[in-house]
């Protein structure tokens, strides 16, 4: 069975003298479960404020209770990579960005010069101020592995384009930059990054979506895509023939994609989409997963713990790996399309998918990351992207990395932010001998404006609240200035 042990150890929050309590429970039970008895034991509030997770102490042992060295008040230690010039840009960004009116109105105005066909001036406006700079790497594979050489961040190399298409031309276009991204990454950027819909029909992934119900993950490991398209082919109605050869086409796509991944050695993450695609997305991750992750964490799935149902999901394919003796790649995010989700299902009136409040969300988030945590520690075939802009969430991480020392962090665990977004908690890892990964948005800049507003209308609630990192750059300006 799934182990999660979770002794648990709280920090009260006086930073002038900071008392440790020990909370000892051993939680053997599956992610799913765990988060549910956390709930219901009252320990979950305590997950947002400095909690640690800590394996059992051996007998007659002490447990760890130094100060923690991961720290995010030192701005000099934070910002010391980084030239004045560029904090009073940040600043000045940051500041910008947390204005409500920025994210409730910029699609509005991408469409509104979409359409008077001046998507090159707004660029240029944008360009000036320093914004898509700030956010965006570029519109060239090469403009933006420049910019990732100048970083001290390990890096994700992301093709940004918000389109869908059915032209094999266009998909097959897709894949080539994909395959030409990795090619140049090769020693200069450690992972890139794409969804399954960029490279096929959302038809074939809609129909995916009511097939697999029926088709049990540990039965797709081994085939072959014949066998993968036969078992789905005969799951009810027979498929079409235009979305037997679209699966088919799928399938050698991402065939290809993956095996200039592992030649290269550029691990690649697939990103989440909405839930009507995503359980297909899960499913076609774990039969690639266990062709191409024998060795190493190649592939990296895509865990939205804002879902009820992810923690499930996740023990799941844990359980699958184990037994069929493959890595599990899982990159953990909060989530990125709530309001899209609720308004399908309040219109199609199905039960809400989202957790029903922000707590359970970060409920779900801390518990999942924990138990991923330990099975890295502990040497099992597992590799973590954190994928967070909370602190809360990267300190309590960063207290059971400091609590529990284990070789196989250095390559099998990854603290991710985006370009721009929560830089003073990139930096700060990096001084704690950490994998600090920033991703690196590119692509032609009338593509890209729409995922730059996306990603800042995502992100409101954070973009709103960055005054402790304002509060950050305005102290290291200021000691830099007056001394």
């Amino acid at each position: 069975s799934l182990i999660c042990q979770i002794p648990a150890r709280t920090l009260l929050q006086s930073r002038s003298n900071r008392k440790r309590n020990m909370l000892t429970r051993v939680f053997r039970k599956p992610i799913s479960q765990n988060r549910k008895l956390l709930r219901n034991a009252r320990i979950a509030p305590m997950i947002r404020t400095n909690i640690n997770f800590k394996p059992a102490v051996p007998a007659g042992e002490e447990p760890n209770l130094e100060e923690p060295k991961f720290d995010l008040s030192d701005s000099s230690k934070i910002y010391q990579r980084v030239k004045t010039s560029q904090l009073l840009s940040d600043l000045f960004i940051l500041k910008f960005s947390s204005y409500n009116w920025v994210s409730d109105y910029s699609p509005s105005i991408v469409n509104i010069f979409e359409k008077m066909r001046l998507m090159r001036l707004l660029y240029n406006v944008c360009k000036f101020s320093g914004i898509y700079g700030h956010f965006v790497a570029g519109d060239t594979v090469s403009t933006a592995l420049d910019i990732t050489s100048q970083r001290p961040f390990k890096s994700i190399l992301c093709y940004s384009v918000e389109k869908s298409t059915t032209d094999d031309k266009e998909l097959d276009k897709t894949l080539q930059l994909l395959i030409d991204t990795i090619e140049m990454s090769d020693g200069r950027a450690d992972f890139t990054a794409f969804k399954i819909g960029g490279l096929t029909d959302h038809a074939i992934v809609l129909e995916l979506q009511k097939r697999i119900k029926n088709i049990p993950v540990a039965d797709i490991v081994g085939k072959s895509n014949e066998e993968y398209i036969s078992m789905v082919n005969n799951t009810g109605e027979p498929l079409s023939d235009y979305l037997k050869s679209t699966l088919a086409k799928l399938l050698e796509r991402l065939d290809i994609l993956f095996t200039n991944t592992v030649k290269k050695q550029v691990a690649i993450f697939i990103d989440a989409e909405q839930t009507w695609y995503q359980e297909a997305i899960h499913h076609l991750y774990m039969f690639f997963a266990s062709r191409y992750n024998t060795e190493n964490s190649w592939i990296y799935n895509t865990y939205q713990l804002y879902m009820k149902s992810t923690s499930e999901t996740l023990d799941g394919h844990l359980q699958v790996a184990k037994d069929y003796n493959f890595f599990l790649g899982a990159k953990c995010v909060r989530g990125a399309y709530m309001e899209e989700e609720r308004k399908e299902a309040l219109e199609q009136s199905y039960p809400d998918p989202i957790h029903d409040t922000l707590e359970d969300t970060h409920n779900s988030y801390d518990t999942a990351i924990t138990s991923l945590l330990l099975k890295v520690s502990y040497g099992e075939k597992v590799s973590l992207i954190i994928a967070s802009h909370n602190d809360q969430s990267i300190m309590a991480a960063m207290e059971f990395v400091e609590a529990n020392p284990s070789p196989f962090y250095k390559k099998h665990l990854f603290f991710a932010q985006l370009m721009g977004m929560c830089d003073h908690v990139s930096y700060a890892l990096l001084e704690n001998d950490v994998s600090a990964v920033k991703l690196y948005p590119f692509g032609p800049v009338k593509e890209v404006l729409p995922y730059l507003v996306r990603r800042m209308h995502e992100n409101k609630g954070f973009m709103g609240r960055t005054q402790f990192e304002r509060s950050l750059l305005r102290k290291e300006i200021k000691r830099r200035l007056l001394g």
